[in-house]
């Protein structure tokens, strides 16, 4: 489908978005992504990946989970907003 053709301005937020994730950068996965793994909390419990001390802190797999879904929505909006602004 030519609607999904990836390219680099398509490709490259949700790469950061997953990139930044893999980082050994603390900060980040408790700021950043526990603000986007909050619509995925109920999934994270369900998987185990809490801390048992501090369950507010997001473990490196659930921060990766939540990169991973919403890289691939930004892909999506990215898409839909390139086919919106070329039909123009």
């Amino acid at each position: 489908m030519h609607f999904f053709k990836p390219t680099w301005r398509t490709v490259l937020p949700p790469l950061l978005l997953v990139g930044f994730a893999a980082l050994p950068i603390p900060i980040l996965r408790y700021t950043l992504y526990s603000l986007l793994a909050a619509p995925l909390w109920p999934l994270i419990e369900r998987l185990g990946w809490v801390y048992q001390d501090k369950p507010m802190f997001l473990t490196y797999p659930a921060a990766i989970l939540a990169a991973g879904v919403w890289a691939l929505l930004l892909f999506l909006l990215l898409c839909i907003a390139r086919y919106c602004i070329v039909r123009r």
